[in-house]
């Protein structure tokens, strides 16, 4: 992880201070830092005081619930560029991180501090509404994730990798613009690494999917789609 100078335009490529004049995104971005990170960097560990929050500036960062035993967490949501980590906490004193933020791939973060919060984006709220907006997209997709459960382990890794996909694929392609494990995937899913392996080599076999270092690419997506709506189909009519 490293620290680097802000822009003098620090809201320049940030699509989220797109329109705003250059001295509202200086106000809105007062003491803030920008981080790189890389594969696995944390930027915010759940459990810690939450003095700030931020922006993903570029690439993607996971988000993670800890477990009781420890261990790395289970995956709840991912948060891309313009996406919030942190905001809905910081109106509370004295608030810990619920959530351990990881970068998935070289990653970049703008953290901005929780004064800053009060004093200039509470002003905003046009802004902030946006960024609400946001962070209840990925409360929906967790619901969507869960609402998977019921169904057979592939049906659900084909339901998860294809709203990967919606939201995160690169130009519209099929190539998710962010690395996953298999862990990742087996955290998504409430399944097994080598359960979710071997469903995975099966469909790499099968040229549905491909991988090329952790970077996934979905080669026949309406076979995914098939599989999801076809076994949604047998439970709606057992």
């Amino acid at each position: 992880m490293t620290m680097t100078d802000l822009p003098s335009h620090p809201g320049q490529g940030i699509d989220l201070f797109r329109g705003l004049p250059p001295m509202a995104a200086q106000e809105l971005t007062r003491g803030a830092d920008l981080f790189r990170h890389r594969h696995r960097d944390v930027m915010f560990r759940a459990g810690e005081t939450a003095e700030h929050f931020g922006v993903v500036v570029s690439g993607c960062y996971k988000l993670l619930k800890p477990r009781t035993g420890g261990g790395d967490g289970t995956l709840l949501a991912f948060a891309t560029r313009g996406e919030p980590i942190g905001l809905l906490i910081m109106s509370r004193p004295h608030a810990l991180y619920p959530v351990t933020s990881q970068a998935l791939g070289l990653s970049s973060f703008l953290r901005i501090p929780r004064e800053t919060y009060l004093e200039a984006w509470l002003h905003q709220p046009e802004l902030t509404q946006r960024l609400h907006s946001a962070v209840m997209q990925r409360c929906q997709d967790f619901h969507s994730d869960r609402a998977l459960q019921r169904l057979a382990l592939p049906s659900r890794i084909a339901g998860f990798l294809l709203r990967c996909l919606d939201h995160y694929g690169v130009d519209g392609g099929n190539l998710l613009r962010f690395p996953l494990s298999r862990k990742e995937i087996a955290e998504a899913v409430g399944a097994q690494v080598e359960s979710v392996i071997r469903v995975m080599s099966a469909w790499q076999k099968a040229g549905v999917v491909t991988t090329s270092a952790q970077f996934i690419e979905i080669l026949e997506p309406a076979e995914l789609a098939r599989l999801v709506n076809g076994r949604q189909q047998d439970l709606l009519d057992g």
